[in-house]
């Protein structure tokens, strides 16, 4: 009991430094004026931009320095401490919880589900409000999926313990498999069904590049022609971001891409659709689903061996709060991987629309306007970029735009 209280204090005491640390670090950041304007170069030419140099003393990338580890950092602390605090209480409130619902399964699998969710939402918000807090004051809107985010992935997280309950009290050897087949059917209705968020139609004269720059890149470079809708809400107005939908051949802008040049503009459409493309026509849903029923598998035997740590039968199914927070120790794992995937993908798309619209320089300034606007650092912490970060950064990809200037300008 004395262990337990300890262990109650000290995620408690967690959980007030992780928010205290994340407001009282932001209270330090400097209010930031916005990046200067750059005019376009001609392309291919003997000068080149070079605006890494600028990257390193502009305030703007001095704050969005800061909110890159912060956003690093809280994410990886969020993970660490839901598995954590599952083991925690597990050790500590899990033989209460089956005697609470004892001799009725589903009662105990709603508990225990309610439990995971609760931790989740916890440390996921507060990961949220620490990136809340350094963007606001780097002066830049959160985005608006900031707290929505964390609060589906804890509804998910909740649904997705019980229903390994319910699925191991009722197949006990081949649970997994209706578990797969569930979250294959979840996730094709989700990408076929999903509405797009709120949007308008480029009606404004800014927008109306963007539009033209689409027809322009379909028809002369034979892209897959793509519709463009404006996503103008708040936490979107100084962004520069382009989601696809590409089972609706959809992009949606945020309102900031309205202010890119024609040039810029068009390598930042052409590399958004070629990455829309290559994740449709990529093996990594195959991955990722082989990832999941292995991961649903191999945290079986894990769950057991850490349960058995804690005096649970050997033999015995693992309790759902440990075979949980292994499950969540797998997944945080298998992202990193997925995340170097994402970042070489994006990468692979740079090069195409570079070597198709032969702009590298407008890709250049595109990279470190993006960076500035969406609060990304220049060049992140290399561990930490590894570990946290799925796209490349702003020097890595202007280093592979640079390099593809001068094969371009040996083309010539």
């Amino acid at each position: 009991m004395v262990c337990f209280r300890a262990m109650v204090r000290a995620v408690l005491a967690a959980i007030l430094l992780f928010y205290l640390g994340g407001v009282t670090a932001a209270a330090e950041a400097e209010a930031a004026p916005p990046l200067p304007e750059r005019g376009l170069v001609s392309e291919l030419g003997p000068e080149l931009p070079h605006p890494e140099e600028e990257a390193r003393s502009d305030p703007r990338f001095a704050a969005a320095a800061r909110y890159t580890a912060a956003r690093q950092l809280s994410m990886m602390a969020a993970a660490l401490l839901i598995v954590a605090s599952l083991l925690a209480l597990h050790y500590g409130v899990g033989a209460g919880l089956d005697r609470l619902g004892r001799g009725h399964d589903l009662l105990r699998f709603a508990i225990t589900s309610a439990v995971v969710g609760v931790v989740v939402a916890v440390w996921l918000l507060a990961a949220a409000g620490v990136r809340v807090a350094f963007a606001s004051r780097a002066g830049v809107a959160p985005a608006t999926s900031t707290f929505a985010g964390p609060g589906a992935l804890a509804l998910l997280a909740a649904a997705f313990t019980f229903s390994v309950g319910a699925a191991r009290a009722r197949w006990p050897r081949t649970w997994w498999i209706a578990i797969t087949s569930a979250a294959v059917v979840g996730a094709v209705a989700g990408i076929l069904f999903l509405p797009l968020p709120p949007a308008r139609e480029p009606t404004s004269p800014t927008a109306g590049l963007l539009l033209e720059r689409v027809q322009y890149l379909s028809s002369q470079y034979r892209l897959p022609p793509y519709k463009i809708a404006i996503d103008d809400r708040p936490g979107a107005t100084g962004r520069i971001v382009a989601t696809a939908h590409p089972t609706r051949r959809t992009l949606v802008v945020t309102a900031g891409a309205q202010e890119l040049g024609r040039y810029e503009a068009e390598v930042f459409l052409a590399a958004a659709i070629l990455r829309a493309e290559a994740r449709r026509t990529s093996v990594a849903g195959a991955l990722a689903l082989i990832t999941f029923m292995a991961s649903l598998i191999a945290a079986e035997p894990l769950a057991r061996l850490v349960a058995r740590r804690g005096g649970a039968e050997a033999k015995a199914p693992p309790p759902l709060l440990v075979y949980a927070a292994v499950l969540c120790a797998i997944w945080s794992a298998a992202g990193v991987a997925f995340a170097g995937w994402n970042r070489r993908l994006w990468l692979r798309a740079d090069a195409e629309a570079i070597t198709l619209t032969r702009k590298p320089i407008a890709a250049i300034t595109l990279y470190y306007r993006e960076a500035a606007a969406n609060l990304r650092a220049a060049e992140p912490h290399p561990v930490l970029h590894f570990l946290a970060d799925a796209a490349p950064s702003p020097a890595e990809r202007a280093a592979q735009a640079r390099r593809l200037r001068l094969e371009l300008a040996g083309r010539k």
